[in-house]
C-alpha cells in the first residue's frame, strides 16, 4: 500500500451522478497478479467543513486523474527555512 500524508498528494475527479468532485487521495493498494487491480482510498467532500473517507476500484468510468504528486515547492510552507 502506498499513502500520502497531507501536503503534495496526487488526486482524482469522481463522478457523483450530478457532478465531478476533487478528491485528494491518501493511500492506494495495488493487488498481487493476476488480478492486478488498484483501489483508491479518496477524501470526498460532504459538506464545506466535512469529509469522507472512500474506496474505489481502478479503473472505472466514474475515475478521472486531477494530478499526480505536486512537488513540496508547489505547496504552501508552515516552516520557515531558516529556522528548520
Amino acid at each position: 500500500m502506498t499513502s500520502w500524508v497531507p501536503g503534495p498528494r496526487p488526486a482524482l475527479r469522481v463522478w457523483t451522478g450530478r457532478r465531478w468532485v476533487y478528491a485528494e487521495v491518501q493511500a492506494r493498494h495495488d493487488y498481487p497478479a493476476p488480478d492486478g487491480r488498484a483501489v483508491y482510498l479518496v477524501l470526498m467532500p460532504v459538506r464545506d467543513d466535512a469529509h469522507s473517507v472512500r474506496a474505489y476500484r481502478w479503473p472505472q468510468p466514474v475515475l478521472r486523474v486531477a494530478h499526480g504528486p505536486r512537488e513540496p515547492s508547489e505547496q504552501p510552507s508552515h516552516i520557515d527555512s531558516a529556522t528548520a
